[in-house]
């Protein structure tokens, strides 16, 4: 695969659907935090929990724009070493229904109805995690994705497209020409994903 050199922090958010830059805290936090598994308290009710193997960080809230849209965000993360699972439960908070990903296939992982964005890989520089807010964040909290990044995410989108929530598996690597498959298949299996009534 391609490496791609990510040259600045807007590319970056447009290249991992990301509402990039912060603004204002968030009105309301969407994901609550229960030992090392989060619950999200809008309109997707999911339990997401990890193993032993990954850290839980988070979460934090905040207002960003993304593509002149208004996002109200909730960010928490499982984090080892050289990997990680980002975590986002959003609302636009405009009501425009721009969270619309029908565009990806359906996957059955982690639970039927979330939608996959294929595997990319790229090269991230220190100053991109700086002026990034969620991968400075990241760096925080014991991840830093400068260098080889591999990501794979999963997108669920309420029947408005105006609630979702965003799985982020993150690898680090050496380069783009080896896909770390068995990598990304621990992540998977570390993650549980569970509807919640509570």
């Amino acid at each position: 695969m391609t490496c791609r050199k990510i040259l600045s922090a807007v590319t970056l958010a447009s290249t991992l659907c990301l509402a990039g830059f912060a603004g204002a805290q968030a009105p309301n936090s969407m994901l609550a935090r229960y030992g090392n598994e989060f619950r999200t308290l809008h309109t997707l009710p999911l339990r997401i929990g990890a193993d032993d193997s990954l850290t839980a960080a988070g979460p934090t809230d905040r207002s960003a724009v993304f593509n002149d849209v208004p996002f109200d965000i909730s960010l928490a993360a499982f984090i080892a070493d050289d990997q990680a699972i980002m975590v986002h439960a959003e609302q636009v908070a405009d009501g425009s229904g721009a969270a619309n990903y029908t565009r990806y296939e359906l996957s059955e992982w982690p639970i039927p109805g979330f939608r996959l964005k294929p595997l990319d890989c790229l090269e991230v520089s220190a100053e991109i995690v700086n002026s990034e807010h969620d991968l400075a964040w990241l760096r925080e909290h014991g991840f830093n994705q400068a260098g080889v990044i591999w990501i794979e995410q999963y997108f669920l989108s309420d029947d408005s497209f105006n609630n979702e929530v965003v799985i982020s598996l993150l690898v680090r690597g050496s380069d783009c020409d080896a896909e770390p498959a068995s990598r990304f298949a621990e992540l998977r299996s570390a993650l549980q994903v569970h509807p919640h009534h509570d």
